[in-house]
Parts: C-alpha cells; structure tokens; sequence
C-alpha cells in the first residue's frame, strides 16, 4: 500500500511523463511538415516553446498554415482533372475480384475485412460526386477510430474533431487512413506529407474507377509544393497528370524512401 505521498508522487511522474510525450510527438510532427525551420534537436524546441519566444509563435503559426492547406487531395498540384469520371461502378465494388484486393494488406483478416467495408462505404456515399471521404481504421482492432463523411470542399478532406482527437489520442504507427479520389488519381504530395506527420500506420486511396492505391511516406520529409514541382515537370514533357504522379512516386520512392504499390 502506498502513502499519500508516494502516491502523489506517482501521479506527478505519470503526469510529466504524459506531457513529455505529447511534446515529442508534436516536435516529430513539426519536424516532417518544416523540415527546415524546425529546430534540429527536441531539447532546442523545448527552450523555445517554454520561453514561448517569437520563433516558436512563428514556427506554430507556420505549422497550422501548411496543415490546413495539406490534407489529403486528389490533386496533385494547381491542376485539376476537368474531364475525370467520378462515377462508381456500384456493382465492381461489391464483387469478389474488388473484395480480393484488401485480402493480405494487414495480417489482420478482421482490420481487412474493415477497410473493404469503409471503402465500400465511402465510395457508395461518393458515387458521382467531386468530394472525398475520410476513414481512420485502427490497425490492430479494425476498429472506426474516426470519420468525416461531410466535406463541403471538392477534391479535399477537411478533418473534423473525430480525426483531430484520434491523431492526438493513438499511438503514431497504429491508425490506417482510407479516402476517395473522385479524380481517379494515385497517392498525391498531400496524401504521403499527412501520413508522414500523422504517424499513420499505412494510407490507402480508393478511386472512383475502382483502382487501390496503398502508401506509406519515408524517414526523409518532403512539402507538398515540392512533390507538385515535380508533378509539373512530368506534365511539362506531355505526360498526363496519373502518369506524371506515377513517376513522382516512383522517383521519391528512392529519394525519400516512400512506399506505395497497386492491389
């Protein structure tokens, strides 16, 4: 049996210990989004986050900007796929060939089994529209941890307090995300930046012509500007925006260790 003491002493160190890791998750988050402005060591971001200087406001305000404007995107850069069919073949996404392609992503037949159900769900909900579902799918249960199925943005997922509580509350490597791509496209800049600072465990995209896309950013970071560049660049030679995305990711894949592959 423990003394008051020693028992307000245990709930003292649960209680730093709780913040210490809060502070490092969201020192690595930082870090994947500015990879530049961030300072190199956490004990530096420590010092300036409790003096709450000048760099440390800008550096958050910085953060906050950039996150709001890289949430997962069917769009690559500033062009946008006019002429995309965003209707679902309603009866392929029910079939077993459809089925078949979450078979084997985790070890889990359970987790599985939910990711084909939520991408069965979102892309029903998003049948023939522009706008982008948003799933949270907790690796190891199949658990929904989160969900935004009411985006009012084209192309876009905007997170709502559900995702928002989610990312804060499990452990970094544990949630899978799923969202649509009215656009038809692959994994985008946005896409693979918001797994990385996330800490999410895998990304799948599901597209509107029946095509699964798995993802999972590097070590090395990366900004969405700088994927779009590069996508820019594809389509300057006449490539079309899938395939200069393709071979953006193809071309990351061995300059920041990206992961992605086609089910």
């Amino acid at each position: 049996m423990r003394s008051d003491e020693e028992r307000k002493a245990y709930s003292v160190a649960v209680a730093k210990r709780r913040q210490f890791l809060e502070n490092k998750r969201q020192f690595e988050k930082i870090k994947s989004v500015l990879p530049d402005e961030a300072p190199k060591s956490f004990s530096g971001f420590m010092s300036m986050k409790r003096s709450n200087s000048e760099r440390y406001q800008n550096l958050m305000r910085d953060y906050r900007h950039i996150r709001r404007m890289t949430r997962e995107s069917g769009i690559s850069s500033k062009n946008v796929t006019a002429n995309s069919v965003n209707t679902v073949d309603l009866e392929y996404i029910s079939s077993k060939e459809y089925r078949d392609k979450f078979k084997n992503i985790t070890n889990n037949h359970k987790v599985n089994e939910q990711l084909y159900n939520q991408s069965k769900a979102i892309l029903t909900h998003r049948n023939g529209t522009d706008k982008e579902d948003f799933c949270l799918i907790d690796g190891q249960t199949g658990a929904i941890a989160a969900r935004q199925s009411n985006s009012k943005v084209d192309f876009g997922v905007e997170y709502n307090s559900s995702i928002e509580n989610a990312i804060r509350d499990y452990p970094r490597g544990t949630l899978i995300s799923i969202h649509n791509h009215p656009t038809n496209n692959p994994p985008t800049g946005s896409d693979l930046v918001a797994n990385g600072s996330n800490g999410y465990k895998l990304g799948i995209v599901v597209t509107h012509n029946g095509k699964v896309f798995l993802y999972k950013a590097g070590e090395k970071p990366f900004t969405v500007a700088g994927f779009g560049k590069e996508v820019d660049k594809y389509r300057a030679f006449g490539y079309t925006e899938y395939d200069a995305i393709i071979n953006v990711l193809t071309d990351f894949s061995v300059k920041y260790g990206i992961e992605w592959s086609e089910r």
